[in-house]
């Protein structure tokens, strides 16, 4: 039994250019990733803000790693009130998960207006925030915003 089989060896060698170019693009993208800056200061999963004079643990992975001190007590602030309303919507919402396909569905989410110095909730419907906390209920966002009130 003979194949015969009709190749172009233009096309395999255009066919082995287009691949190499594809890794090398993809090797580009790899390449060009952000990453945070690193530093000796981490803050420990306390809330403690630490020294460490080396570059191997796994606090640079995470982008837990500072070049200050005083850069890494701002960010464990801001780290641990993030913390306390992701779990606060957590515990609130029981279980509830917003559905951001469902356009009828709303979404209650806090906002803090630094000149009046309070909370108040936008409502949405899409249009997913960045830090991707809701609420599912308008009560929920209320007492979270009691809860948080207490806390200042």
């Amino acid at each position: 039994m003979n194949i015969n089989i009709d190749v172009d060896l233009d096309d395999i060698e255009h066919a082995i250019q287009t691949l190499n170019r594809l890794k090398e693009i993809a090797q580009t993208k790899n390449d060009e990733k952000w990453k945070p800056k690193s530093g000796n200061f981490y803050i420990s999963s306390t809330g403690g803000v630490y020294f460490r004079n080396d570059s191997s643990s796994l606090e640079t992975g995470f982008g837990n790693r500072f070049e200050t001190e005083a850069e890494a007590k701002k960010a464990s602030k801001v780290y641990r009130k993030f913390h306390r309303l992701y779990k606060l919507a957590e515990e609130l919402n029981e279980g509830w998960e917003p559905n951001w396909n469902d356009l009828s569905q709303p979404k209650y989410r806090l906002v803090y207006d630094c000149r009046g110095e309070n909370f108040f909730i936008s409502v949405a419907h899409t249009g997913r925030q960045v830090c991707g906390i809701v609420f599912k209920s308008e009560e929920a966002a209320e007492k979270a915003i009691k809860i948080l009130e207490q806390e200042e």
